[in-house]
């Protein structure tokens, strides 16, 4: 999944997986930003049946962010 931020364009790529969150990696060659999230984490239960062009928003350590899905894949 990838987002985009409520303040400027702040990609983040999601992989969700049943083990292994706060795991950040990067992408091929070095670039992009990749996190791993579990459906029970906040991100995860936010995103959960969420499709391309759906907003969220989206509390990490008391802010909330208003995300917008770019792809779902």
């Amino acid at each position: 999944m990838a987002v985009e931020g409520d303040e400027g364009p702040e990609e983040r790529t999601f992989i969700v997986l049943p083990v292994g969150a706060g795991t950040e990696l990067t992408g091929p060659g070095g670039d992009g930003f990749l996190s791993v999230i579990t459906p029970a984490s906040p991100v995860g239960r936010a995103l959960y049946g969420r499709r391309a062009g759906d907003s969220v928003d989206v509390t990490i350590a008391g802010e909330t962010r208003e995300w917008t899905l770019v792809e779902v894949g």
